[in-house]
């Protein structure tokens, strides 16, 4: 191999990987992790932005068992199917089982994708004891084992969190030796180039390592990652045919709409990641910058990763929420375990491990507990259809009254008062193949048809009391009570052959139309009536 090239191999991979086998408790650590994870994802329903379900959840839904709402990204095929698909899988899957039900699929999703985040731990460890050493890797793996958000979003299905795990698991597999051959720097180039299709967003970042393992690499094994790499293209564009019917469709109108929509959004400050990364790290943001620019040539790699995020992120975007530079609150923990390995090296021998992974845990359960200030500043931002972050505790039962309708076997059309649609747990935790109202819908409905209220629905979810003598109460206590139709006789809600509202505002049609030449109509509310 040319020198220049072994020097760039040495720069970004280091070359320090131990001969010895992994730690002997790695997979200790990671179940662990996975403990951790599934708590808070099994503990109850949050959610950090509605998209998680209106993005991914729902369209899964729908794609498996017919019914779900539409929102616009899936009316003029603005979105990948990739995350979608996975969930879609699981969902396949129960049905084939026979236990299509939202009491297991919504759980079971949960923990597929708690089982996706352990890549992150695994990642950070392997490559972490590449370029620091032995002791720095079992501590990075330590931190990203605890750290709080790692736990909180690992359930979540939005598109940065499965772009990191997938990104460290390239990251850490190319550090490995054996990855300098054969099927698996096929695999590296194959999921490198994945992380760019999940999330557009990332594709720089992605394109840095990319270029940092090919290059380094000898002629036969980079023409093998290059297969790797166009293996993904074939298949991520193979997706993209069959789902929209043109190749790579969702990606050239997703940057479209996203560039003409960052003209009419409130742009946030360009320092707006700083003060929430120096939260999110418990001001550890600050000493990874001291940990990288003390030893610039050992973080080379994911330095540059990190400093490509943060520039792009914030003076190129102007939509701007902390889970999109999620990938890089995770690279930040391995200088972050450099600095504290290093310092117990020169002061105090058990520093390593005992003190940081105390600081983590305190600072986990202050987090998961909702006990520090601030938690849901953290989240905030331009977009007004904002979740509701409590994580094992504080959540309202929203979600739980949902479960409850989907257990229900009278349920015949269920009218959701106080929320639009983007802030309703929708079909996904519904499923039953009924009509779905928000307030407004319903009175659409009402004037289109000239239906009263107890011919719309059997059930209403409300924060409100209803003083209504046609509804009794099921569910009292809570933000959110549930009251069903006692119908009198020869009254009964009107049973529809088909509804499933496509939900699309006026505005987004006409940027559309502008965009790409769409001309199709704005859907409409259209029952048919059995």
């Amino acid at each position: 191999m040319p020198n220049r090239l072994m020097s760039l191999r040495v720069l970004c991979f280091a070359d320090n990987y131990a001969p010895a086998p992994s730690w002997h408790l790695l997979r200790a650590w990671l179940a662990i992790a996975f403990v951790l994870r599934a708590i808070v994802a099994l503990s109850g329903d949050f959610v950090l932005h509605p998209d998680e379900i209106l993005q991914y959840l729902e369209p899964a839904h729908k794609l498996v068992f017919g019914n779900g709402v539409v929102f616009w990204e899936y009316f003029y095929g603005a979105r990948s199917w990739v995350v979608p698909g996975m969930v879609a899988g699981v969902l396949w899957l129960s049905k084939l089982a026979g236990i299509g039900e939202p009491w297991f699929y919504i759980d079971a999703v949960k923990i597929m994708f708690c089982l996706l985040s352990l890549l992150i731990p695994w990642g950070v460890y392997h490559y972490s004891r590449s370029i620091i050493s032995e002791s720095a890797s079992r501590l990075a793996l330590i931190l990203t084992c605890l750290w709080p958000y790692l736990i909180a979003y690992a359930h979540k299905p939005f598109t940065e969190f499965v772009a990191a795990n997938i990104f460290m698991l390239a990251l850490g597999l190319a550090a490995l030796p054996a990855a300098r051959k054969g099927l698996l720097v096929a695999t590296v180039g194959l999921l490198i180039t994945l992380v760019a299709f999940i999330r557009f967003q990332y594709a720089p970042v992605a394109i840095v390592l990319w270029l940092a393992t090919i290059v380094s690499l000898r002629a036969k094994p980079a023409l093998i990652m290059f297969g790797g790499s166009l293996a993904a293209v074939a298949l991520i564009g193979t997706l993209e045919w069959i789902s929209w019917g043109g190749l790579f469709h969702s990606y050239k109108v997703n940057i479209l709409v996203n560039l003409a929509l960052d003209e009419f959004r409130d742009a946030q400050p360009y320092y707006f990641y700083v003060p929430r990364l120096l939260y999110a790290t418990a001001g550890g943001f600050l000493l990874m910058i001291w940990a990288c620019a003390r030893q610039p040539r050992a973080y080379f790699l994911i330095g540059t990763c990190m400093l490509i995020l943060f520039t792009f992120h914030s003076f190129f975007t102007a939509h701007k929420e902390f889970r999109f530079v999620f990938l890089l609150l995770v690279l930040s923990l391995i200088p972050l375990a450099g600095w504290f390995t290093q310092l117990s090296a020169s002061f105090v021998k058990t520093l390593t491990v005992k003190l940081p992974m105390i600081l983590a845990s305190v600072y986990c359960v202050l987090v998961l507990t909702n006990a520090l200030p601030y938690e849901k500043w953290l989240h905030e931002a331009a977009s007004l259809e904002r979740g509701e972050v409590n994580y094992l505790r504080g959540q309202n039962n929203l979600f739980e009254v949902y479960r409850v309708l989907a257990e229900l076997e009278n349920v015949k059309g269920v009218m959701h008062i106080p929320d639009p649609y983007f802030n309703t747990p929708a079909y996904y935790y519904l499923h039953h193949q009924i009509p779905f109202y928000s307030t407004n819908q319903a009175t659409i409905i009402q004037q289109q048809y000239q239906l009263g209220l107890t011919q719309l629905a059997s059930h209403i979810v409300t924060k409100d009391v209803i003083a209504n003598a046609s509804f009794s109460t099921l569910i009292s206590d809570g933000e959110y009570k549930l009251y069903a139709l006692v119908a009198p006789a020869g009254q009964e809600v009107v049973p529809w052959k088909q509804y499933t509202p496509s939900v699309i505002g006026e505005s987004m049609r006409q940027l559309a139309q502008q965009l790409f030449g769409d001309g199709r109509p704005l859907p409409r509310i259209e029952l048919s009536i059995e």
